[in-house]
């Protein structure tokens, strides 16, 4: 039987023996997995930057593609929207209550009448005088809505009189340079409100599509009455519109140059 070999020397077929791993090894290993998470740190920068880079390209082509642009490579402008029409007001109006007797807060149900009576003439002079589409076509259906039933046929043939009548050509602007009304709301023996009389005097000024500038009054009587839950024209005892052009004012021409008298001389 062989001897076992003592401790300490070489060692026998088969096993592996390890040197003891030194400081200075340690750390070169250490240094060298360092500089291997840097380069790749780098690499998913680089990376990044360059998919982000793609995107902003590719988004800004998509845009410069879809911006119109004219031959000298400015972008047109685009007109400014016009501000909405507002509608036509009359100021606040001049309020009588008639009555026949005494009647206890009379002022005060004159007024609430006398507010729904304006609201009435407000849509009908909107239509009739300040929409643009009535410059061009006419009174619209929409502003006989203003009058009852019983006489609104009789209204529509009567336009030229209480609306715009025809002009020599399309109106292209009118703005309202006057407006008054006055309202009597007329008290029944009961002491309630009965009917209610309107005074209008209404003026403005514009121009025509050709340039020529017109000036436009109306002056109207109403009579109103409730219908419903509303007061509404039940007549009109008096009713005139007039669209004229004023005369030209004169430009003054220059002083007519003094000639010679029959002497030869000049004076």
């Amino acid at each position: 039987m062989p001897p076992v070999p003592p401790a300490g020397s070489e060692a026998g077929p088969g096993v592996l023996e390890m040197e003891p791993a030194t400081p200075g090894a340690l750390g070169g290993r250490a240094e060298r997995m360092g500089r291997a998470r840097a380069r790749t740190r780098w690499v998913v920068v680089s990376l990044t930057l360059a998919v982000a880079t793609l995107v902003a390209l590719v988004s800004m082509w998509g845009l410069s593609a879809r911006a119109p642009t004219s031959s000298t490579g400015v972008l047109p402008s685009r007109p400014t929207p016009s501000p909405p029409r507002q509608p036509f007001v009359f100021p606040a109006p001049t309020v009588i209550a008639v009555t026949v007797a005494k009647t206890s807060g009379a002022k005060d149900a004159a007024q609430a009448v006398a507010s729904t009576v304006q609201g009435t003439l407000n849509r009908f002079y909107d239509l009739a005088f300040m929409d643009p589409r009535t410059w061009r076509a006419g009174v619209p259906a929409g502003a006989w809505e203003a009058f009852d039933p019983a006489v609104r046929a009789r209204a529509q043939a009567d336009a030229a009189s209480l609306g715009l009548g025809k002009a020599d050509a399309p109106i292209a602007t009118l703005q309202v340079t006057q407006a008054a009304l006055t309202i009597q709301v007329l008290f029944n023996a009961s002491g309630h409100p009965q009917s209610a009389q309107a005074a209008v005097m209404f003026q403005a000024a514009g121009r025509l599509a050709n340039g020529q500038p017109i000036e436009v009054t109306n002056a109207a009587t109403f009579i109103l009455r409730r219908v419903s839950s509303t007061w509404l024209i039940s007549g009109y005892p008096a009713a005139n519109t007039q669209v004229t052009s004023p005369p030209p004012i004169p430009i003054p021409g220059p002083s007519p140059v003094p000639g010679p008298t029959a002497s030869g001389a000049t004076p």
